[in-house]
């Protein structure tokens, strides 16, 4: 329900969980990717890490949650996004059930301090 990591490590982390790692295999892959090239510009192992299946403060969200946060717990989240399919399925004219994910990064954050 909860996974917890710095952002260098989480790849590796994940893909040690066997459920996760079998199930989510190429998507976790993908994501060291895009980590390995995000860390040719800041410090991968000061950004935290972390994934939540369920309700936050973000009350839209319905599932899969996902944050990166400075380990200074004084400054708001750099990157934080989910699922919130429920969200529009609710709004759909037709009631119909719709598939969404939704993220923001705040890049004034990053340049501020790396």
């Amino acid at each position: 329900m909860r996974f917890q990591s710095n952002l260098k490590e989480a790849a590796k982390s994940m893909l040690s969980l066997s459920q996760v790692g079998g199930t989510f295999g190429q998507a976790i892959e993908n994501f060291e990717t895009r980590v390995g090239l995000l860390s040719e510009h800041i410090d991968t192992k000061k950004v935290k890490f972390q994934v939540i299946y369920g309700l936050t403060t973000l009350e839209y969200y319905d599932g899969f949650v996902f944050g990166f946060q400075f380990e200074r717990r004084n400054y708001p989240p750099i990157a934080q996004g989910g699922r919130y399919d429920s969200l529009c399925t609710k709004i759909s004219k037709r009631g119909k059930s719709i598939a969404a994910i939704g993220s923001m990064l705040r890049m004034d954050f990053l340049e501020k301090f790396y």
